[in-house]
């Protein structure tokens, strides 16, 4: 049981350093940190055709950038390294015959962190149990992590996908007010 509960301890420790990492990527628009991630918003509708000449996007929520002539990648704006930033939904934008397939995932490394945070917490409290601890700081410890770990992945990852949808219309309408301009 020991043993395991350091292994949790080393997956969350490293899952909190890749986690950092997949952030640096997804700010500095690294195709890799898009690329990976559980799958939380997939959707295909009509959207104008992408930028002429541009390269990157700025609209007042999120930030674009093209991959390819028809891919471009979306992140919302950082409010810096904090929870909500944990979990961020990062994505792809592909144009195929006038229609657009938008794939939004998660961070990767944030969900490990979450899972192997959620594991320890569950093997202190079993630990706790069986070593005599007292019963309130038991329960106290064994309902910590089973209810944390829910209301972020029911609560913050819902809101997170709320925010991309609102960045992906306010690029949307940039494209509708370029494909006027013209």
């Amino acid at each position: 049981m020991v043993v395991t509960i350091e292994l949790a301890l080393a997956v969350a420790f490293g899952g909190a350093l890749f986690a950092v990492g997949e952030w640096i990527g997804m700010l500095r628009f690294s195709a890799w940190a898009f690329r990976i991630g559980p799958r939380v918003l997939v959707e295909t509708r009509e959207f104008p055709p992408s930028l002429s000449g541009a390269t990157a996007a700025d609209t007042g929520l999120g930030q674009f950038k093209e991959l390819s002539t028809d891919t471009w990648m979306f992140r919302p704006r950082s409010r810096g390294l904090s929870l909500l930033d944990a979990f961020a939904v990062k994505g792809t934008i592909h144009w195929d015959a006038g229609q657009v397939t938008i794939v939004g995932r998660v961070p990767l490394f944030s969900v490990v962190f979450l899972g192997s945070w959620l594991v320890g917490w569950t093997i202190l409290a079993v630990l706790m149990g069986v070593s005599g601890s007292s019963l309130p700081s038991t329960l106290g410890v064994g309902v910590v992590g089973p209810v944390a770990v829910p209301l972020l992945v029911y609560v913050l990852i819902p809101f997170e996908v709320r925010r991309a949808r609102k960045v992906l219309g306010e690029f949307e309408e940039l494209l509708r007010e370029n494909r006027g301009s013209r």
